[in-house]
């Protein structure tokens, strides 16, 4: 069976998508180029209380262990203050720091139920 009955072609990894989308969409919609999903990061971070609870993280005590704390604050304040222009070495860091705090509460979770830990 050719590729394309399947939903495949060459140069348009969206075909399915795309020979669906118009059906119910102008032309122009669905076959426009594809767009990522931009994060307004930069909106974001000019927000103050959202600068602040990323700032609130970045200072906690076990943040240490994977990072030089003063240096990520000083990256951190430096872009709120429009100085430099790190959003994106920011999110990054504030996502992993997200996605470990986390990791670490559900692990202590994990050994107060006595369930087997699975990371």
């Amino acid at each position: 069976m050719p590729k394309w009955r399947l939903g495949f072609q060459p140069n348009n990894s969206k075909y399915a998508l795309r020979e669906a989308a118009n059906r119910h969409l102008p032309e122009e919609w669905a076959s426009r180029e594809k767009l990522g999903f931009p994060v307004p990061v930069k909106q974001w971070l000019e927000d103050e209380p959202f600068y602040k609870k990323v700032r609130e993280t970045f200072e906690q005590d076990w943040v240490k262990e994977f990072f030089d704390q003063d240096a990520i604050l000083d990256i951190l304040d430096k872009t709120y203050r429009k100085e430099r222009n790190d959003r994106r070495k920011v999110w990054t860091i504030y996502t992993f720091l997200v996605w470990m705090r986390f990791r670490i509460m559900w692990r202590i979770q994990t050994k107060k139920s006595s369930k087997p830990n699975r990371f």
